[in-house]
């Protein structure tokens, strides 16, 4: 459609106050444009906006989000038939197709109201359907979102037959299995457990639990097989790294004083990078360097494209984080915890293609030898990740490498050091660590389980929950549309039932390997 028009349409869509500036209209994504986005903003408190995306060839309303310091707050003892009457109004001048919208689910926020509408089957929603909206405390659209996929296949039928709840709760006990791992305790995510008098509520406190290695499984409803294999709900096995012998050297350690030594250690040339900025936050201190003939874009302020925006809004943070190195060292041990490098003779070389590729045992050398530098003890607490097929097969412009921690023997829950090596030049692009001192802190505890893992399984069971729902079958080729709907039985270790996708309850996590407690995901209100 023609891009005046969209506007026109785009502006008809609410009221825009007056005095609100433009400051972005543009078709994106970039290179395949489907929709048509606009952004306005208050002229002086940037954080009040209206945005808004229009299909492109349509001009249908695919996203309205509405940002203001004035919005209402407080108790909607709104009557219902006021709530549908301001719902109904908005979904037939900018829904799909209303009609078919008979799946609705309400949540009441702490401030909004947010509805869900779905198409469904047998009274189950169908995924990518449908739209969500989101009212305030005076029943002001005030969010909008067409949840459509681009590509959605054809309505499925509720299969003939469906396997018994009973017999998939029997199959699901018999393949649990418990683990142990050690889990920090937020307050503000996890509940069910008591802070150690010695902690602070602040403070992460590190228990030793039982996990579930498969803590939500999918189950076709018809059969009773599941989805995926095994190891697709498990992390990749890990083993063991073997250090070459000789005398550990100490870790390379910040100081202001020797800069110019830990530059050079760590392969950044004075003569080609500046240092661009610095910052200690009081726990980390981060350095930035970029190419000495790098220029910064203009900020052209009358420029409404994506790129404009983003420039203007966010631009020094895009910057930071595609910096030519970055640094960032934990104040309190001195030692390297993130490292980031993009270098020119890199991509140079990739370029070219004039070098053989380094293999990935080649690469994984280079990755040794730069923790001997940063993390020289890396043996003691780190585990080299199993490559998956395309890593161990496919020719790659970088090698990635995974390294789970451990403390004793036991998995830091989701705790890992990243490694990547260039292939063409063998130089480590990206090191994302761990805290030392978490890691001596960790050491000086005695993790030692009371509880057994069966025993942990037991209480586990007994908040096992399923729950009917569509799943959409996704094709293997990504350029695919998915395939089908398929009706599922998902498990969950929930407080009480959960009969749709969306529905809210506390979800059992951990098992303390100690004392037996059940340990919570917190559940929160949206705002």
């Amino acid at each position: 459609m023609d891009h005046n028009k969209l506007r026109e349409a785009a502006m008809a869509v609410t009221v825009i106050p007056r005095g609100y500036l433009l400051v972005m209209e543009d078709s994106i994504p970039k290179y395949d444009a489907r929709e048509r986005g606009y952004i306005w903003e208050h002229p002086e408190r940037s954080e009040e906006r209206i945005e808004i995306a229009l299909d492109l060839d349509t001009a249908a309303l695919l996203e309205l989000r509405i940002e203001s310091a004035s919005q209402p707050a407080g108790p909607r003892n709104c009557p219902l038939e006021d709530v549908k009457a301001v719902t109904d109004a908005f979904l037939t001048k900018h829904a799909v197709d209303p009609s078919r919208l008979t799946w609705v689910h309400v949540e009441e926020g702490q401030s909004c109201t947010y509805m869900t509408f779905r198409e469904e089957v047998g009274g189950v929603a169908l995924p990518d359907t449908g739209c969500e909206l989101t009212l305030d405390a005076e029943l002001n659209v005030i969010g909008y979102r067409n949840c459509y996929g681009a590509d959605v296949p054809a309505r499925s039928e509720w299969p003939k037959e469906i396997a018994t709840a009973d017999s998939i709760k029997s199959r699901l006990q018999r393949e649990l299995r418990m683990e142990l791992a050690i889990v920090p305790m937020h307050p503000g995510v996890h509940e069910g457990y008591a802070l150690d008098a010695d902690t602070n509520d602040d403070d992460d406190a590190y228990r030793l639990v039982y996990v579930p290695t498969e803590a939500r499984r999918m189950l076709d409803a018809a059969t009773g097989l599941d989805l995926y294999e095994p190891d697709h709900y498990r992390m990749p096995p890990s083993f063991p790294i073997l250090r070459r012998e000789g005398v550990m050297q100490a870790p390379l350690q910040y100081a202001a004083a020797d800069r110019a030594k830990i530059e050079t250690k760590l392969g950044v040339d004075s003569a080609a990078y500046r240092l661009d900025r610095s910052h200690d936050d009081g726990e980390v201190i981060t350095l930035i360097y970029r190419y000495k003939d790098e220029n910064r874009p203009s900020k052209d302020s009358e420029a409404l494209s994506v790129d404009g925006y983003m420039e203007r809004r966010w631009g020094e943070q895009f910057r930071n984080m595609s910096a030519s190195h970055r640094l960032r060292f934990e104040k309190s041990t001195g030692r390297l915890i993130e490292y980031s490098c993009y270098s020119r003779r890199v991509s140079a070389e990739l370029t070219e293609g004039s070098k053989t590729p380094l293999s990935r045992p080649e690469c994984w050398r280079r990755a040794k030898q730069f923790m001997e530098l940063v993390f020289p003890e890396y043996d003691r607490y780190l585990q080299l990740q199993e490559a998956n097929g395309s890593e161990d097969g496919e020719a790659v412009e970088r090698e990635f490498f995974y390294l789970p921690v451990y403390i004793s023997d036991v998995p830091l829950h989701l705790e890992r050091v990243t490694i990547s090596v260039s292939t063409a030049t063998g130089e480590v692009l990206l090191y994302s660590g761990v805290s030392a001192h978490l890691l001596h802190k960790l050491e000086q505890h005695k993790f030692e389980p009371s509880l057994t893992a069966e025993d942990a399984s037991k209480s586990y069971l007994a908040y096992n929950r399923l729950r009917l729902r569509w799943h959409l079958d996704q094709s293997q080729d990504q350029d695919k549309p998915p395939s089908a709907y398929r009706l599922i039985y998902e498990s969950i270790a929930s407080e009480d039932e959960l009969p749709f996708e969306g529905s809210h309850s506390r979800t059992l996590r951990y098992i303390d390997a100690v004392n037996g407690d059940l340990i919570w995901d917190k559940v929160t209100k949206r705002k």
